[in-house]
């Protein structure tokens, strides 16, 4: 079935695959994870944050509310 793939990470639950480019920036941020490190943060043209999960803007603003992300 098409769409209906195993997640290879947790074997479970639908993959999910962009056909097509969406054009993007690259932001310099910190990230907390234990400590904090320094990421190039991608930022879509559709919306989308790539802040270790693809994240829309209403999640994004949970991430930075509790300050993992900054």
């Amino acid at each position: 079935m098409v769409g209906l793939q195993r997640n290879r990470l947790t074997g479970i639950g639908r993959s999910i695959q962009r056909v097509m480019t969406i054009d993007g920036v690259v932001l310099p941020a910190f990230i907390r994870n234990g400590g904090y490190f320094f990421i190039n943060l991608p930022v879509y043209s559709d919306g989308l944050v790539d802040a270790w999960d693809l994240l829309d803007r209403q999640l994004f603003e949970g991430k930075l509310l509790t300050e993992s992300l900054i």
